[in-house]
């Protein structure tokens, strides 16, 4: 019986090669067809198991390696059978040896091909098609037809089973006793998406939870399938939040090092968190003291004392562990904290750049140290001639500078400076010049300009600049001109807010959505004509200050939640300003310099805080000057160039 059932495993396997019994079913796990073979048992149906996401042993004969991991894999094509859980491993007799050549020489099997634009509950009615000359058993009831050949190209751990001279080698039959056939496929579409029509393209995962990553994570690390670990590293990363972090982090440390790396960024950038949800309690006495030496933990140093008070607490059960942190304490108090010398870098920093000084225009920058609360002149350029009444826009790795005017010349030009290589370059023009104007980024591809003045006209022209392309484009225009207006950008649709449009001074607030080209004014203005005005987002809702009404400059400030549709009044600014920089940092919004009317321009710089609806003073810059901007940069390795000059110029 032992003999029959392992020859007729063979010739099943040989049938499935050649696309023979293969009879579809869509209620199994992802793009699994199911195959009865022909085994002489009392039932033959397909079981469905749950695996643990840990790797263990295998003692099949044949097997290359072991796992209960899934695959990720760059395969364009599939066939996937159910077999019966009873199948043994294979004996090498001359009858199976000659099988498995029939099985080699009619290996185009039927597959289920994987489409790029699938979902994975679309990937279950995939249909078979011929595709592969190697067999990949799973979990010991599941067979899939797998290309050789396309995942010795994309793994090591293959290229070693199909070119190394194992037995594999000949019989291309590989055998996971504990993997799961669903995480395989799963693994084979995220691959097959990425690697569609032979071109490295990242497809759209949105669909993917933490924990599947994970799971594709698990296998493709195992099996060394290097272009999917990026690819959901970045899927994890953009997952994860502050009560998975700490977990993810321990899983990536034994699956993927640069995962690990990046994850342990966050958790020094967003430790304030953890602190709250107490989620850093699951982290190691090491990981606490490699913590409190990093120079961009983002605790003040009252908090650094109590936290690892409350680690010791909670961790040290025989109170007689945690010596290294017991001994960090003792000779510290809470105002010393663990930080000995400078204070830590700051994961944010606002940069000042350009404006109007009492000389004229300036390229000066200054970048706020929240940690040391301080000012910091830099010695870095975001451009290369002086310019006021421009825009900053920060897209991640790039600050694109956008129109102004530097007393002669009025600009329609783009600057893009290199966060990475501190380097300058020219981007694409724009169609108009643009003093006075107006910029978003609407997402990380575009960034939105609006109205502003060429020399001759105010503008009620908006264009895009789609920054892959590097190339403008003009989109619907505004329903009235708007220069020295501001815009802002929230939940990708562009708020115009504002302006001057020669003749008078406007309270209106215009929105423009990207996927209907046209804009929408709000049914409800302003408490005030505002020119010249500041505006930020947070907590979903539109904050503005300042600016000048025609008569007076202001000092007054009103939010709106586009919801309500009604603006609601705050407590007003310590002083009156207009044309000044503003931005949000650390849950407060900024305002800095600007113009103050009698007094001329001004540096003093003060943040709201909402939840005292107060006003706090901040330093003063170096250089008083208005028609600046104020940009955030966040969690970047300049950050320290621009706080700390001397440092990295030594």
């Amino acid at each position: 019986m032992s003999g029959a059932k392992r020859s007729s495993l063979d010739e099943f396997l040989v049938e499935v090669s050649r696309g023979k019994r293969i009879s579809r079913s869509y209620g199994h796990p992802v793009g699994a067809a199911t195959v009865t073979p022909p085994l002489p048992t009392k039932s033959s149906s397909s079981t469905s198991e749950t695996l643990s996401a840990t790797p263990a042993p295998t003692s099949s004969e044949d097997a290359v390696g072991y796992g209960s991991l899934p695959l990720t894999s760059s395969l364009s094509s599939l066939s996937v059978s159910t077999a019966s859980p009873t199948i043994g491993s294979r004996t090498k007799s001359t009858e199976q040896q000659q099988q498995q050549q029939q099985q080699q020489q009619h290996a185009n099997a039927t597959a289920a091909t994987v489409h790029g634009n699938e979902t994975p509950e679309e990937l279950r009615k995939s249909q078979l098609q011929a595709a592969s000359n190697a067999i990949v058993i799973l979990n010991r009831n599941t067979v899939i037809a797998i290309d050789w050949k396309e995942f010795a190209q994309i793994s090591p751990y293959f290229r070693a089973a199909f070119y190394g001279g194992f037995s594999e080698t000949k019989s291309k039959l590989l055998n996971f006793d504990r993997t799961k056939g669903e995480e395989f496929l799963h693994c084979c579409a995220v691959l097959s998406r990425l690697m569609s029509e032979n071109k490295w393209e990242v497809p759209n995962l949105q669909w993917m939870s933490l924990q599947k990553a994970f799971e594709i994570l698990d296998i493709a690390s195992y099996l060394l399938i290097d272009p999917l670990l990026e690819l959901i590293s970045e899927v994890i990363v953009a997952k994860v939040n502050a009560d998975s972090l700490v977990l993810a982090y321990h899983k990536a440390e034994n699956r993927h090092v640069p995962l690990a790396q990046k994850l342990w960024k966050i958790i020094v950038r967003q430790f304030d968190r953890l602190l709250a949800n107490n989620t850093f309690l699951a982290l190691s006495e090491t990981e606490i003291l490699k913590l409190l030496c990093d120079r961009y933990l983002n605790i003040n140093q009252n908090e650094e004392t109590t936290m690892v008070r409350k680690w010791i607490t909670a961790n040290d059960h025989d109170s007689g562990g945690a010596v290294r942190l017991r001994e960090e304490l003792r000779g510290r108090n809470d105002t010393v904290g663990f930080s000995e010398n400078e204070p830590r870098l700051p994961n944010s920093v606002l940069l000042a750049s350009g404006g109007w000084s009492n000389v004229g225009p300036t390229m000066l920058v200054e970048a706020l140290d929240s940690r040391a609360q301080k000012w910091v002149r830099s010695e870095l350029k975001l451009f290369e001639l002086p310019r006021a009444y421009h825009a900053v826009i920060n897209t991640g790795e790039h600050l694109f500078t956008i129109g102004g005017f530097n007393g002669a010349e009025y600009y329609r030009s783009t600057r893009r400076f290199s966060l990475t290589n501190q380097q300058c370059t020219e981007a694409a023009p724009m169609y108009d010049q643009r003093c006075y104007v107006g910029c978003g980024l609407l997402d990380p591809e575009r960034i939105i300009a609006i109205g502003g003045y060429n020399n001759h006209d105010r503008l009620r022209s908006a264009e895009i600049l789609h920054i892959p392309r590097n190339q403008w484009h003009r989109i619907a225009e505004m329903s009235v001109r708007r220069s020295d207006g501001h815009c802002v950008i929230m939940k990708n649709v562009a708020y115009a807010i504002g302006g001057f449009d020669g003749m008078n001074c406007h309270s209106s607030v215009e929105y423009y959505e990207p996927q209907r080209d046209r804009w929408f004014i709000m049914s409800s203005n302003m408490t005030s004509r505002r020119s010249g005005v500041g505006a930020a987002t947070l907590e979903g809702v539109v904050f503005i200050c300042g600016g000048f009404d025609g008569t007076n400059r202001l000092q007054t400030c009103e939010f709106i939640d586009a919801r309500e549709g009604k603006w609601h009044c705050l407590r007003s600014m310590n002083r009156p300003r207009s044309n000044f920089g503003i931005e949000v940092l650390n849950n407060q919004v900024v305002v800095a310099g600007g113009y103050g009317g009698m007094v001329g321009t001004i540096g003093e710089t003060e943040a709201y805080d909402f939840r005292s609806n107060n006003w706090i003073e901040l330093p003063t810059m170096s250089l008083r000057r208005s028609a600046l901007y104020l940009t955030r940069v966040d969690n970047h390795d300049i950050i320290e160039a621009f706080v700390r000059p001397k440092c990295t110029a030594a």
